[in-house]
């Protein structure tokens, strides 16, 4: 009986070894799995940069988690760069030089950033592949363990409606921002020129007033006025 015994447990090692190993070699997040189980061992998670590392001791919800920051980062760095070229093209929807209306850029904005809409659609079609690859990651005897955890999508949507109500918030401020730049700008250009043509017309006038004062003392015949050849 206990040579039977011996047998089962050897057997249940060996293809617990074998799934552990198929797991490790179809998994391309293992070293960020095993650095962040590390992490939060010492009890440091948040040291980690490259990647956000949850704050949990269980390796099937922290690979589960380390591989949707992975994917949503790609979607988080475009969603980025149309912030970034709002804030540095303060002409985009104003004055002269717009190269839209005030109406078609909030509409553009509103489109990227509410709910149901363009990023919004970007998270969600990544989800189907991180739930794939966190399987490919894991022991296969352990996916039962984690399906309620995929289905449990609440999470994962508060996540998504933060990340893009936040942008959307910035992008307005971007725009308030942008006008109230621009607005300033041709003020300044309007003072300018302005004052440019204050000093044509005090110029014109000093040389009459010199005209007049010679005049005055008779000197017109001994002085040409300037604007005679």
């Amino acid at each position: 009986m206990k040579k039977i015994f011996s047998i089962i447990l050897i057997l249940s090692i060996f293809f617990l070894n074998i799934e552990f190993v198929l797991a490790e070699d179809s998994c391309k997040y293992q070293s960020e799995i095993e650095e962040c189980w590390e992490a939060n061992k010492s009890g440091n998670p948040r040291a980690i940069e490259d990647f956000v590392c949850p704050t949990v001791l269980n390796k099937e919800k922290m690979t589960y988690n380390i591989i949707l920051d992975k994917k949503f980062k790609k979607i988080d760095k475009e969603a980025n760069e149309i912030l970034e070229s709002l804030e540095q093209n303060k002409d985009l929807c104003f004055w002269e030089k717009k190269q839209k209306n005030v109406l078609q850029c909030e509409d553009d904005i509103y489109k990227l950033f509410q709910e149901w809409w363009v990023f919004d659609q970007k998270y969600q079609a990544v989800l189907p592949e991180v739930r794939a690859e966190t399987v490919n990651c894991v022991w296969p005897t352990w996916v039962d363990k984690i399906k309620d955890y995929f289905l449990n999508s609440n999470k994962v949507n508060q996540l998504i409606k933060f990340k893009n109500s936040r942008r959307l918030k910035i992008a307005n401020d971007f725009m308030l921002l942008n006008k109230q730049q621009v607005r300033k700008d041709n003020k300044k250009k309007f003072m300018q020129q302005r004052r440019t043509q204050y000093d044509s017309v005090a110029n014109l006038f000093m040389v009459n007033l010199w005209y007049v004062f010679r005049l005055a003392f008779k000197w017109v015949n001994k002085t040409k006025h300037p604007y005679q050849g």
